[in-house]
């Protein structure tokens, strides 16, 4: 129950057969205190303490992005504490089942986990880029200045 956030869509109809799309990538920051994540289908940024036995402690929501934008290929920028995510897909859990049904995403978020206070408040997903050029996008880098828009690949 305590990491239920880990999950996908309970009620997913995706275009996999339904099998709910969960927590996809997981990064730890820098100083390995805590484990970053992004959620597909719940289309939310979290965190997981890293406790001092190596143990898991309190879930953290950080937050949802807009438009049911499904996140997925997800980087942590270690440098500058900035986790990045990409989206195939808008309500990506519908697939081509129920309304809205699915459609291509093409965006990219970002999270500055430098805003993030202790329990969790504080950080603002934000959509940097919205290109539907980018066609169903399943994974983010970034380059060598780390951060730079035009370094997103």
């Amino acid at each position: 129950e305590a990491y239920v956030e880990l999950l996908g869509d309970l009620d997913s109809t995706n275009f996999i057969g339904g099998l709910a799309l969960g927590v996809t990538d997981v990064m730890v920051d820098a100083q390995s205190e805590w484990l970053y994540f992004s959620n597909h289908e719940r289309n939310q940024f979290g965190r997981v303490k890293i406790l001092s036995n190596g143990g898991a402690g309190d879930l953290q929501v950080l937050d949802v992005v807009d438009g049911r934008a499904a996140l997925n290929g997800a980087y942590l920028d270690r440098v500058h504490n900035k986790l990045y995510a990409v989206t195939p897909f808008t309500n990506f859990q519908n697939g081509g089942v129920r309304e809205p049904l699915a459609k291509l995403g093409g965006q990219i978020w970002m999270i500055d986990i430098n805003d993030i206070n202790e329990d969790g408040t504080g950080g603002k997903a934000k959509l940097i880029v919205d290109d539907k050029a980018l066609g169903t996008p399943v994974d983010i880098i970034t380059g060598r200045n780390f951060g730079n828009p035009s370094d997103l690949y």
